[in-house]
């Protein structure tokens, strides 16, 4: 039986540095808690290239910086062609905390989507966007050399496109109820399992075993908007050191 706590840490899983966590929400709460660590997602590559093109069409880089500058960076890159999202483990229950969190609802992937499609709408109801966008553009020409390639009729196409993926995105963030931070006991025979990926936490190479996940840590909204944050985090350095002496850095 899975060991599961409401609004509460247990000192058993906070002060023992073998376990690695992974913050979620009920959307993904009755897949984890078989112990399956991967994560598989609607979004394909072909949407997110999608939405990538557009915006390198534009010469624009979006309003929200969780929209565009996160899916070419981070949630871009980390998409297995065959496992779908690359699953992270955190050294910290507070570094998790932003990802059980409900603007976080589906994972990284989805909210990058979900504010990198609504810019693309924003921009085309609002002349003060374009105007400010086609100012930049021309400003940045000297050194970039890159134009917009669209006209505001062929952008609204396209962005028409994308319609059923972000009423699909929405769908899923509105399902969200509570956070979830997943417990992990990790043992040195699963070292090799995995992959540290520096600052972006320990990824998984291939899954782990069912066994290893302990327990889960549900958080009400309220809880979980007071609970402190990484910038709080008093065993993140100490953790942090732990791990990169057991898991190869990238």
């Amino acid at each position: 039986m899975l060991e599961t706590y409401k609004n509460e840490i247990p000192a058993w899983i906070l002060n023992d540095d073998s376990f690695l966590f992974h913050g979620s929400s009920n959307i993904s709460e009755s897949e984890l808690d078989k112990g399956i660590a991967t994560n598989f997602s609607f979004v394909t590559q072909e949407m997110v290239d999608k939405v990538l093109s557009i915006y390198d069409k534009m010469a624009w880089y979006g309003l929200h910086g969780g929209g565009y500058a996160v899916l070419c960076s981070f949630s871009n890159t980390d998409i297995h062609p065959e496992k779908g999202k690359l699953f992270f483990l955190g050294e910290t229950i507070q570094r998790c905390k932003l990802y059980a969190s409900e603007d976080f609802a589906g994972g990284e992937l989805i909210r990058s989507l979900f504010y990198g499609i609504r810019d693309l709408q924003l921009y085309i109801v609002d002349a003060q966007i374009r105007n400010d966008h086609e100012a930049q553009v021309e400003r940045d020409r000297i050194y970039s050399h890159k134009t917009n390639q669209y006209n505001l009729a062929d952008l609204i196409k396209e962005v028409t496109l994308l319609n059923q993926t972000f009423q699909d995105i929405v769908k899923l963030r509105d399902s969200y109820k509570y956070g979830i931070i997943f417990c992990y006991k990790i043992e040195e025979t699963d070292y090799n399992l995995l992959q540290n990926r520096r600052g972006m936490g320990i990824a998984i190479k291939q899954s782990l075993p069912t066994q290893n996940l302990r327990a889960k840590l549900i958080f009400e909204k309220d809880f979980l908007a007071s609970f402190p944050g990484p910038m709080q985090d008093k065993l993140r350095t100490e953790r942090l050191l732990i791990w990169y002496k057991r898991v190869p850095m990238l």
